[in-house]
């Protein structure tokens, strides 16, 4: 199992910052993922989000990640390794 590095308290503020911005640009109604553990700054699971949480833990021990956030994840993988065309 990979142990993700601790984050600096400096680092934790800008990552809240980068969540709520993102959520903002969503829309007024949507809510900012308030989960530090989740290190994903374009979650979209809201303050519910359990990802990478120690207590949320799937059958084989494994840390659990949403499927929403690891979907999301491999949309912005995906647009980003498309090629744009100039013209």
């Amino acid at each position: 199992m990979k142990r993700r590095q601790s984050m600096t308290s400096a680092a934790i503020v800008a990552l809240r910052e980068r969540k709520l911005a993102f959520a903002r640009s969503r829309g007024a109604d949507v809510e900012a993922c308030e989960n530090d553990a989740c290190g994903y700054e374009l979650c979209e699971c809201g303050a519910s989000c359990e990802c990478e949480l120690e207590l949320a833990r799937d059958r084989a021990g494994e840390r659990v990640t949403c499927e929403p956030c690891v979907e999301a994840k491999a949309r912005r993988l995906a647009s980003a390794a498309t090629p744009t065309r100039e013209g």
